[in-house]
């Protein structure tokens, strides 16, 4: 830019705009004497890229709307994003197109990003033990060769500074204008499962186990997905044991499996198991956050050992 006169007068003009006081026009490629040209250049170089990243998005839009617009030299070209769903099954396909000795190429492609492995590394580590799950990942990568550290610093095209975060709050985005978002209460949602553990039951015990097992799956990537708390209740019942709580309003990310926990026998005291549920799930506390609840029953009968009917079950609902 130090040896385009015309470029350089436009960036300095941009950086006065939005920056009138902080922008010198001394300010060059050509001149990294100190540490505040570098502070001034990098805000000046993030003025002129929102800058240029704006004019081409309008540009465009114009053209879009009207070709007559298209500036001399230029066409239109037509573009469309694909992206990829299952990438390995992909990567696969396209081996067969690759002739054997190159194959490796494919899977050189794959790309693991580091951060978000290691943020779900973090997700499913157990409570106040995050960091240090994090950190036993990223010993067994080095030395297996799976990861690389690059040079802490390195030269490139791209400036690789970052400003050093004041303790002003909150944190204002002067160029969009914007707040970075407070920290709220996130909602709260109770499910609470009701698994018939009855004899005739038996045979759906592998069923039962990966149908809980997934439906927990489900929960707890949409509880992550969507930033809500998801508290898990199980309850068991059959005429032998009665109706057995072995987790109550636990995190959906802690919950263990069923396999191993689950062994039917004795009869179907559905509606004292469903009415159990229900009741101590009206005790559970409801403040500083929206709650929402849900209850699952899971059984292949009918009620056969409980005097008690549909009515009761139908007020506790309503309670609820």
């Amino acid at each position: 830019m130090a040896n385009v006169p015309l470029l350089r007068a436009v960036a300095l003009q941009l950086g006065k705009k939005y920056r009138p006081l902080e922008i010198p026009e001394t300010v060059t490629p050509s001149l990294v004497n100190n540490s505040k040209d570098v502070a001034l250049g990098i805000r000046l170089a993030a003025i002129v890229a929102t800058w240029a990243e704006a004019f081409r998005r309008q540009a465009t839009a114009r053209t879009v709307e009207d070709p007559n617009f298209i500036p001399e030299g230029y066409v239109l070209v037509e573009s469309q994003r694909r992206s990829v769903v299952k990438a390995h099954e992909l990567g696969k396909l396209a081996k067969e197109f690759i002739p054997p000795m190159h194959q490796h190429l494919v899977d050189a492609l794959f790309d693991v990003p580091i951060g978000e492995l290691e943020k779900l590394v973090s997700t499913w580590a157990a409570r106040g033990e995050k960091e240090k799950t994090v950190e036993a990942l990223e010993r067994v990568l080095s030395p297996t060769g799976q990861s690389k550290w690059a040079s802490r610093f390195h030269s490139s095209d791209r400036i690789g500074c970052r400003k050093r975060p004041t303790r002003k709050s909150p944190k204002t985005d002067f160029m969009n204008n914007t707040q970075m978002q407070p920290i709220r209460l996130r909602p709260i949602n109770h499910v609470a499962f009701v698994i018939d553990e009855s004899g005739s039951m038996q045979r759906h015990t592998s069923a039962v186990v990966r149908v809980f097992d997934e439906q927990i799956k489900t929960l707890a990537s949409q509880s992550v997905k969507m930033e809500q708390e998801t508290r898990v209740s199980l309850y068991l019942f059959n005429s032998r044991k009665g109706v057995t709580c072995i987790a109550y309003d636990c995190d959906v990310l802690r919950l263990p499996s069923l396999k191993g926990q689950y062994r039917a026998d004795g009869g179907t005291p559905l509606v004292h198991a469903t009415l159990t549920s229900i009741m101590e799930l009206a005790q559970t506390p409801e403040l500083h956050a929206d709650h929402a609840f849900l209850l699952y029953v899971i059984t292949d009968g009918e009620e056969n050992r409980n005097g008690s009917g549909g009515f009761q079950t139908s007020i506790a609902t309503t309670t609820l």
